[in-house]
């Protein structure tokens, strides 16, 4: 029974997934990553799978991204061992869509710790302004709004170097982790929910083939109740004997004065039931 959960993020959020699970405390979840897409083609879903399938050692996978995650529409959220939760955008993880919708309406330009880091991978500052102006919501972004997680100290520092560049305004909000880990505790109680059921199932399938097996076993024994001689009864009990063992032969020897009476098998008496009957005559006492 998978006793962990595997969370696949984007690089750019790994240290925000970190500090979640370790703040809640949650011993049963890895993390790992797969590389920033970012104005780039997104990340192929078949290499989703295969760094999933090589990272979750049997253990369920939830993936977390944005769009940046090439994930089929057809694709269910949940399905086998391998589930997606997929935003429209990133900051949606931390600040929920009424927020980050409102900003977008605004005119602003919502930004991650994560993707500030390493803005000048997405943003060539050199290139001239209109250039610039379009890897922020084509040509309509008018301020940039740090959406400040508190993992990255050097956050605020980057958004002012970066606006400058951009000559754009600026502003942060500290979001914290506060919302994102109620996300997380979610999908993380979700699989502890699975994880319990399908033990639970085990569990009472298990119970219910011991039950069959008891009632069976009252079942013949019960039917020495109704027999009249030793032979019938010692017969019902090579009936009981097979029903519970499937033993390959048996052997019934009675003790009649501490010696062994007439030897009874089944199949019919093997050789070995004579050589049997000496240690068990021996063993009367006990």
């Amino acid at each position: 029974m998978p006793d962990r959960l595997h969370l696949l993020v984007c690089e750019n959020l790994q240290r925000e997934v970190a500090a979640a699970v370790e703040a809640e405390g949650f011993a049963d979840v890895a993390v790992s990553t797969f590389p920033a897409h970012c104005n780039r083609p997104r990340a192929a879903w078949d290499a989703l799978l295969s760094i999933a399938a090589g990272e979750r050692n049997g253990n369920p996978t939830q993936l977390i991204c944005g769009p940046c995650g090439d994930v089929p529409e057809s694709y269910p959220q949940a399905h086998g061992r391998f589930h997606v939760l997929k935003v429209e955008r990133c900051c949606h993880l931390f600040a929920g869509r009424t927020i980050v919708d409102g900003l977008l309406d605004e005119g602003a330009y919502p930004l991650i710790p994560g993707w500030l880091a390493h803005w000048q991978d997405y943003v060539d500052p050199s290139a001239p302004d209109p250039e610039r102006s379009r890897a922020f919501r084509g040509e309509s972004a008018t301020s940039l709004v740090l959406l400040d997680t508190g993992v990255d100290a050097s956050s605020p520092e980057l958004l002012r170097d970066l606006a400058e560049r951009a000559d754009l305004p600026f502003r942060v909000i500290p979001v914290g982790l506060e919302y994102f880990r109620l996300l997380l505790t979610r999908i993380v109680l979700a699989w502890r929910l699975e994880r319990d059921r399908d033990t639970s199932a085990a569990a009472l399938a298990d119970a219910n083939r011991r039950s069959a097996g008891y009632a069976t076993v009252v079942d013949l024994i019960g039917g020495l109740t109704r027999i009249m001689t030793e032979a019938e009864a010692i017969e019902h009990i090579f009936d009981v004997f097979t029903a519970l063992f499937a033993p390959a032969s048996m052997v019934y020897i009675p003790l009649l004065d501490g010696r062994p009476g007439r030897i009874r098998a089944r199949p019919a008496a093997p050789p070995e039931s004579d050589a049997t009957a000496g240690p068990l005559a021996g063993s009367a006492d006990d």
